[in-house]
This record gives C-alpha cells, structure tokens and sequence, in this order.
C-alpha cells in the first residue's frame, strides 16, 4: 500500500493516490466482497470508499472501465474579435442577479 501518511496532532492522515483509490473502487466493483469487506480490508472507512465509487462511476476518477469516456465537441476558431467580452458578460450576469434578487424581493408577501 502506498498511502502517504501524515502524523497530526492526534490523528493519522492517509493520502491516497488516484491509482489507489481505483484499484480499490474496481474491487468492490468486480468481486463477491461488499464495500465494507474491502474498505476493511484496505485500512479504509466504508464510507469513503462509497464517495470514491461515486467519482469513479461518474469518470472523477480518471478513466474507468466503467465510464464512456470523454466526448469532444468540434470547434473552429475565426480571427473575429467576440462580440461579447468578458467584461460585458460580468456587467449583464450581475445586472440579470440584481433584477432576480429584486424581483424575489418584490413578491413576498403578495399572495
């Protein structure tokens, strides 16, 4: 087991290393042992190893045998500038908020 371990105060800190957290993930996955069996078996809490089987069906992981994948979306880039600039989406985001929030503000009580 590679974990790193940290001396604290009082407690022990384990850092797993994605490769770790995997292997352990895929045997709970691929074997008869429940999730508690394995974590126990590793040194880990169960419900750790829940969270890590949650990351790594959903592919926060890395790459699973589990997960599809990743999909890319073409892209073409033209040398126009954006007609819209980082500036002026803040200014409409916070504008659109301020209306939202006093908009919500407005209503209470008018039933």
């Amino acid at each position: 087991m590679g974990a790193e371990v940290v001396a604290g105060s009082s407690a022990r800190r384990r850092f797993w290393t994605i490769g770790e957290k995997r292997r352990i993930v895929e045997q709970t996955l691929s074997s008869d042992m429940s999730v508690a069996m394995v974590a126990r078996q590793h040194g880990v809490n169960a419900n750790q190893v829940f969270c890590w089987r949650k990351l790594y069906l959903a592919g926060g992981l890395g790459k699973s045998m589990h997960s599809e994948g990743v999909r890319l979306l073409p892209v073409s880039v033209n040398g126009e500038e954006p007609s819209l600039t980082l500036a002026d989406y803040t200014n409409r985001l916070t504008n659109w908020r301020d209306d939202e929030h006093r908009d919500s503000r407005s209503s209470v009580g008018q039933y």
